[in-house]
């Protein structure tokens, strides 16, 4: 089935769509990458153009198909300790506050793709505390990301030698095990445990999570949104930091926190000062029971 290149009219049609659903932004350069990106899912939905799939989409497609399109045309490139040193300062807030008297930290994950963020996070704070030290505390991490098939991969844990390369010997030795005969390793059930999965769409207004988080990564998303969605989603993302809670964004994000009641740390990382944006009223802790309290 031969089909026709997407041209203008319905590249902005798409880039609109996406925006709509996901907040992402697409640049007049992503032309050819939507085209490639849609082709997969008009064979499998089979549409034979651009045109009928839109259409598909804005009328008679269900939900599933949508979230396979969302899924399609959304980045999802990550890997383990990406600004690594951002995790080492989260581990020292830890200990702190762990020295302190503190036992009680949730931490989310608000992009995690296939899990490498929040897994580099744990392992970083098991080298800090000992495994002993991190067993004492009442630790949960979130991780929510709009791609379930990425949360999937994220849950299972389960990660082939290329995706490891950065880690050193004694990491892989320490936080994984071996999983099949492919080569491929897992992270440890201890690790696992710790994190709940939920899929998210950082644009839907309000966030279901009850409760405040100790630290809350979002970072390298922010940057394919416009100006205004930027603005709401950290306003709301810093609404739900603990007093003196740390965010952290990527380092391209980080003229952002002038828009917002939080002061500066590290490049990239900001804490929250006192009480700002919208009380938790009116929202449902249902969709993530895990961090009801």
């Amino acid at each position: 089935m031969l089909i026709e290149s997407l041209d203008d009219a319905l590249f902005e049609k798409y880039r609109g769509l996406i925006q709509k659903l996901s907040g992402v932004t697409l640049a007049d350069a992503k032309h050819s990458f939507l085209q490639t990106r849609l082709r997969s899912r008009l064979h499998a939905a089979g549409c034979e153009s651009f045109a009928e799939y839109y259409e598909l989409l804005g009328g008679g497609a269900d939900g599933a198909e949508v979230k396979r399109f969302i899924d399609a045309v959304t980045t999802h490139h990550t890997f383990f300790f990406r600004e690594a040193h951002h995790f080492e300062l989260l581990a020292r807030h830890v200990a702190a506050k762990s020295n302190a008297g503190q036992t009680r930290f949730r931490f989310w994950s608000a992009a995690c793709s296939t899990g490498e963020e929040p897994y580099s996070l744990l392992m970083t704070l098991a080298e800090r505390l000992g495994d002993g030290g991190l067993a004492r505390l009442d630790l949960k991490v979130l991780a929510t990301d709009i791609s379930a098939p990425t949360l999937r991969k994220s849950a299972e844990g389960v990660y082939a030698q290329e995706q490891l390369r950065g880690l050193s010997p004694e990491r892989l030795l320490r936080h994984f095990k071996p999983a099949g005969d492919g080569g491929s390793y897992q992270v440890t059930r201890q690790l696992r445990d710790l994190v709940t999965h939920a899929e998210l769409n950082l644009v839907h207004r309000p966030f279901p999570m009850k409760g405040r988080f100790d630290a809350i990564f979002c970072r390298n998303v922010l940057i394919y949104f416009d100006p205004p969605t930027q603005v709401d989603v950290l306003r709301r993302m810093a609404a739900r930091l603990a007093p003196g809670g740390l965010l952290f964004v990527g380092l391209t994000e980080t003229a952002m926190h002038a828009e917002l009641d939080l002061e500066f740390v590290a490049p990239a990382v900001y804490a929250r000062r006192h009480e700002c944006g919208p009380s938790s009223a009116g929202m449902t802790p249902d969709a993530v029971p895990a961090f009801a309290s």
